[in-house]
């Protein structure tokens, strides 16, 4: 670089560090609080008052531990409220200071400092009554610092640091022995999992405030334990109809909502049973085996692609091969174990026979521990403990390879069907080919002069797929092979999530190779099933799945959606009504009033709805009575229907339509008609 070069750049540079170095002539500002705030110190909060000092918290006449995290952005969020110098009164007493709406309630004193603040129209103010000043700031920054304040204990009702040695449940005491708890003595089989779920529940009892219970509650379970200090805990479940609270000794009783009253119940009441294998449960479990006589009968492992919370799907595997598993088919036969209850627990050797099943819980890789139970003769046997069934969980009374199929008939997701196929086996002419276009709607290709398909429809049938749940699934015989299919439904499914069928060239090609799936639909012994024609299982559908599938997706229809789907229907007009269901039960709500109705009446007035055919295009006039159908899943398809002298027509969001008036006499619009009967 010749000279002048490095003389312009020692210019440069010194122009730069005078930018840097040389002050602005800008107001630094004045700070609104102290500038420094640390322990002892005294600030306004929800419960009012709260002094802070050697990291405990006085408040509402409460000794809590004190919640660093919550003091530290505070003096942070406090210190870094300042403003221009010409937002600062001085010369302010405290009448004149409450014009700007000061409130001498709500304060900070650190030694000798004090503040004081409040708002008013929409301007907030800080005021230091030492030296009579007041500091106007936004009333939104304020009340960013106010709330920073709120709460500078922890929100734990209890402190528990670590397990107690022991506790004392309605009068049961129980005891940390060797690493395990039990009752008193050690004379009863291990309790680790139902103490580890109660003092889990303890550590997540809030103090949300000071509370009162009612006058007429009493105490319907007792917990004991002892504290740090030497003196023992004592917490009461308190109970006045259908309220709850948890009353902590030397704090206000805390109200419940009602499913953690429930959990409490259920913790507490749980303790006074034996438990053959109440344990902790496994941190990864990863296989289940189950033997018969000492011979493998069936195991279920984790087997493919984790999902997106990183977890593998569970496969059963058995002497006829392997086939996806329901989700949490392990975790639901070891939580049966834990839940295994029995009677005359004594100490034993484990059993041994033809008849025994022994159950196997492993570890990831072998890591993590295991759990073995052995069923035998109508008793259980767990490390080193025997006892009498009570009775046997669900999971554990069908412990078969079939049991644990996955009954979910298409378990992927919607998005990713791309074609679907339908085929009559006695009606060839109603086969049909649909597509998913760019975009995601959906048209029929075959045959190419047939009435166009309701989008809508195909999407509803498409969601209702890869979300029907066989009522049973099995292995396929050969009887079901062998049954006349009425109908096959075939889709293709790209192997990831599109929107659209593009072929972008972004795109990996193995992402564009399509997989195929399909199913016969057969009616055999009054029952449908759906074999799978690429797999070895069939599915048993209810009449309703089955309805679904086999809909008819026309645009032709004014309410193209099977009745199977409508969780609810809306009648309009003056003497407007609702129905609603709920699983198999109906409901009717007339204004505020809610009664049972005719489940019968209901599904004959959606299979009426469902008929309903669209003709030529019509005007429609004014008046009618308007009609909704809702899904679960939010869709609400309505229509406005009009008996003119000319006939029955609608006006729904495609246009107007004539109706078949036939059809529509069948529609029932009586309320009466749908008031369940004795």
């Amino acid at each position: 670089m010749p000279t002048w070069g490095y003389a312009l750049l020692a210019a440069l540079i010194a122009v730069l560090a005078g930018y840097v170095f040389w002050p602005s002539g800008k107001p630094t500002g004045v700070a609104a609080f102290p500038s420094a705030i640390s322990a002892p110190f005294t600030v306004t909060g929800a419960l009012g008052d709260q002094q802070v000092a050697d990291g405990r918290v006085r408040v509402a006449g409460l000794n809590r531990p004190e919640e660093p995290r919550a003091t530290a952005t505070f003096a942070a969020a406090a210190k870094s409220l300042s403003v221009d110098p010409s937002r600062v009164v001085d010369g302010v007493d405290a009448t004149a200071a409450r014009a700007w709406g000061v409130d001498p309630s709500r304060r900070l004193v650190v030694g000798d400092e004090e503040r004081q603040w409040g708002e008013t129209d929409g301007t907030g103010a800080v005021f230091d009554p030492r030296r009579g000043r007041v500091v106007l700031v936004e009333a939104a920054a304020l009340r960013r610092v106010v709330l920073t304040a709120a709460r500078l204990d922890r929100p734990d009702l209890v402190e528990l640091e670590r397990d107690p040695a022991w506790i004392i449940a309605d009068g049961a005491r129980f005891d940390r022995l060797t690493g395990r708890w039990s009752r008193t003595g050690g004379t009863r089989p291990p309790c680790d999992g139902r103490v580890a779920g109660l003092l889990a529940a303890l550590r997540a009892a809030r103090l949300a405030g000071p509370g009162e219970a009612a006058s007429d509650a009493t105490a319907t379970h007792t917990l004991e334990w002892p504290q740090d200090d030497g003196s023992t805990g004592r917490l009461r479940l308190m109970a006045a109809g259908t309220r709850r609270w948890l009353a902590l000794e030397g704090a206000p009783p805390q109200e419940l909502t009602e499913d953690i009253a429930a959990r409490w119940d259920a913790l507490l009441a749980a303790l006074v049973e034996d438990r053959i294998a109440d344990g902790t449960p496994l941190p990864a479990l990863a296989t289940v085996t189950v033997q018969r006589a000492g011979v493998e009968s069936f195991r279920l492992e984790r087997r493919g692609l984790a999902d997106d919370s990183g977890v593998q799907p569970w496969w059963v595997v058995w002497s006829e091969g392997a086939e996806p598993a329901s989700r949490g088919a392990g975790e639901s036969i070891e939580q049966a174990l834990r839940q295994l209850a029995v009677r005359e627990a004594v100490q034993a050797g484990e059993p041994v026979g033809p008849d025994a099943t022994t159950i196997t819980c492993a570890g990831e890789g072998g890591h993590g521990g295991t759990l073995r139970v052995v069923l035998s003769a109508g008793r259980a046997w767990c490390d080193g403990w025997s006892g009498t069934v009570i009775s046997l969980p669900e999971a554990l009374t069908g412990l078969r390879a079939d049991a644990q199929l996955d009954r979910m008939i298409f378990p992927i997701e919607a998005q990713r069907v791309v074609k679907l196929q339908r085929r009559w086996s006695a009606d060839v002419i109603r086969d049909e080919v649909l597509i998913r276009a760019t975009g995601g709607s959906w048209s029929r290709s075959w045959p190419a002069q047939a009435t166009p398909v309701d989008a809508d429809a195909v999407a509803r049938l498409v969601r209702a797929l890869a979300r029907t749940a066989a009522e049973r699934v099995r292995r396929t015989t050969p009887e079901d092979r062998a049954a006349a299919w009425q109908a096959e439904l075939a889709v293709r499914i790209a192997p990831v999530r599109v929107e659209r069928t593009g072929t972008e060239n972004d795109v990996d090609l193995a992402d564009t190779v399509p997989q195929e799936r399909a199913w016969r639909l057969a009616r055999r012994d009054d029952t449908w099933l759906a074999v799978d024609v690429t797999g070895g299982l069939t599915y048993q559908l209810s009449d309703a799945d089955a309805e679904t599938l086999l809909a008819d997706l026309a645009s032709t229809r004014l309410f193209p959606i099977t009745p199977a789907l409508v969780a609810s229907v809306v009648i309009g007009g003056a003497d407007g009504f609702r129905l609603e269901r709920r699983g198999e039960a109906w409901s009717l709500l007339r204004g505020e009033e809610r009664t049972p109705a005719d489940a019968v009446a209901a599904r004959r007035l959606l299979r009426a709805l469902h008929g309903l055919q669209s003709g030529t295009t019509a005007s429609v006039p004014d008046g009618g009575v308007p009609i909704a159908l809702e899904t679960a899943e939010g869709e609400r398809l309505t229509a406005r229907i009009v008996v003119a002298a000319d006939g029955v027509v609608a006006q729904d969001a495609r246009g107007g339509h004539r109706l078949d008036a036939a059809i529509w006499s069948q529609v029932d619009l009586a309320p009466a008609t749908y008031v369940a009967r004795p």
